[in-house]
């Protein structure tokens, strides 16, 4: 978490109750605009050799999803 070590209860409490005061709400972030621009273009010369890796992630995500069913 921020403070670089798992977090006790009362820190998660803390956490929980001053992010209702500055009212922010937990859920995914999309990026957009120039932030994913820059983003894509970082990572556009890693994608054909990352490819094979997240397709073989996938197959194993799947295969453990098999299993369990």
């Amino acid at each position: 978490m921020m403070f670089g070590h798992e977090p006790n209860p009362e820190m998660i409490a803390w956490f929980d109750e001053n992010r209702k005061k500055a009212g922010v709400t937990l859920s995914p972030t999309w990026l957009e605009g120039e932030p994913l621009e820059r983003v894509l273009t970082r990572m556009e010369p890693h994608i054909e050799r990352l490819k094979p890796i997240n397709a073989a992630q996938i197959a194993d995500a799947d295969k453990r999803v098999a299993q369990k069913s």
